[in-house]
C-alpha cells in the first residue's frame, strides 16, 4: 500500500489475520490464539512487547508491557469490576524503565 510517507507492506497469516506491518525499518507483529490477539510486537522507532490473556468466555484477563502487567475482573455481564497493575522492576535485561 503506498502512502505520501511510504511503503506499507501487510503481511496475511492464514485466512485474513494480519502477522506483520511493515513501514521502512519499523514493523508491528501480531500473534494470535485462534481469533485472539495474543501478543503484539513493534519494533523501530520504539520497541514493545504488549500481550494479552483471556478467560475461558474470551474476556480480556491480563495485559502485559514492558515495565508491568495488569489483571481485570469482570461480572458475569462482562463489566469490569476490577483491575490491578503490577510494576516490574527495573533489570539488567529492562534496564530504561522509568523510575
Amino acid at each position: 500500500m503506498k502512502t505520501p510517507e511510504g511503503d506499507v507492506v501487510l503481511d496475511y497469516l492464514c485466512s485474513s489475520k494480519i502477522g506483520t506491518i511493515t513501514m521502512g525499518t519499523e514493523f508491528l507483529n501480531f500473534e494470535y490464539d485462534g481469533p485472539l490477539v495474543t501478543s503484539l510486537e513493534q519494533a523501530g522507532e520504539l520497541n514493545a512487547l504488549l500481550t494479552f490473556g483471556y478467560d475461558a468466555t474470551i474476556q480480556l484477563k491480563s495485559f502485559g508491557y514492558v515495565s508491568g502487567s495488569a489483571n481485570f475482573s469482570c461480572a458475569v455481564d462482562g463489566l469490569l469490576i476490577g483491575f490491578i497493575e503490577r510494576n516490574r522492576a527495573r533489570t539488567a535485561s529492562h534496564p530504561n524503565l522509568p523510575e
